[in-house]
């Protein structure tokens, strides 16, 4: 698959789920952060409207950047096409993305300081969509 182009030489991941005719996708992958070698799998969920959501099972206690339910914020849901992922990125990049906000996460449960910006302090209010089935 053109989107995984890549990933297997940097992370082992699965494809959890593959939905061609509604273009929905699901990935598990295996991810350490550096420096805290602290080890988590990423949820990715790939919609048909290519709306992403990253999860970070495993990962315990709260998070300052969050949509709830360990949901990564990565970006602004209002931010400019060139500040969000897109699938022309592949999925490499979103786990690169994904691997360096964990990392500002433990830095900041750490130290209390955010590294880089900020948007927001406070999770924004989005609408709630239910994960994408494991079966579909």
């Amino acid at each position: 698959m053109r989107l995984e182009y890549g990933l297997r030489e940097h992370y082992p991941y699965e494809r959890v789920s593959t939905n061609f005719r509604l273009q929905a996708f699901v990935w598990r992958v295996r991810i350490m952060v550096p420096v805290y070698d602290e080890q988590f799998v990423l949820r990715i969920e790939l919609d048909e409207r290519h709306a992403v959501r990253v999860t970070a099972e495993g990962w315990q206690g709260p998070m300052r950047h969050t949509f709830g339910a360990n949901r990564l914020c990565m970006w602004f849901p209002k931010d400019p096409p060139d500040r969000q992922w897109s699938p022309a990125d592949r999925l490499l990049k979103l786990v690169d993305t994904a691997v360096a906000h964990l990392f500002k996460e433990l830095y900041f449960r750490e130290t209390g300081e955010w590294l880089g910006e900020e948007v927001h302090r406070e999770v924004p209010k989005i609408e709630q969509r239910a994960p994408l089935d494991d079966a579909a």
